[in-house]
């Protein structure tokens, strides 16, 4: 699984293309120290492949990597956020 990431100014996205179309993506805000995940998506195609799970799990690598915290607007990406103890070092609720 290809998980891309694209950031501008303080948005950004981590997604995953097929041929030349996003079929998942999950949109993030970034402010000084906190990447808030806002949004995920994924096609009806995709489904039951824990492909949500997947861009989540690339977001917490990234905040990681970069010394940051993770909070979550996005329903979906917040359950997965409190349910998974092993994010607890960079979860903020």
């Amino acid at each position: 699984m290809n998980i891309q990431h694209e950031q501008r100014d303080y948005t950004g996205m981590f997604f995953i293309e097929q041929d030349g179309k996003k079929v998942a993506k999950m949109s993030y805000k970034k402010t000084p120290g906190t990447l808030t995940i806002e949004h995920t998506e994924v096609d009806e195609s995709l489904q039951g492949q824990s492909v949500g799970q997947h861009l989540v799990k690339e977001a917490v690598s990234y905040v990681r990597q970069n010394n940051l915290k993770l909070s979550a607007t996005c329903t979906f990406a917040h359950a997965i956020l409190q349910k998974d103890e092993s994010f607890k070092d960079v979860w903020q609720a």
